[in-house]
């Protein structure tokens, strides 16, 4: 499983963006609703985004999925792009 270390980096900077612009939003709506949107959640509008937006994330996904960066949820991830 090869990894092109520049898109990666490209790939983390977009995720970083995306989730800056929008852990307020995701406070308020916690607050509002009174509910706790899980990580899993946070993840799957994450990719959700970078599907629709038609945003190649490959390398974020492949180093996701190693087991040396296991989060709990990678059968989730691959699920939602395979």
């Amino acid at each position: 499983m090869k990894i092109n270390n520049d898109e990666l980096f490209d790939e983390v900077v977009l995720a970083k963006e995306y989730l800056q612009s929008n852990w307020e939003l995701w406070k308020q709506e916690e607050t509002t609703r009174d509910v706790i949107i899980s990580s899993e959640e946070k993840w799957l509008r994450l990719f959700g985004h970078f599907k629709e937006n038609r945003i190649a994330a490959h390398n974020l996904i492949k180093k996701l999925s190693m087991p040396s960066a296991y989060l709990g949820h990678q059968q989730q991830l691959r699920e939602y792009f395979l």
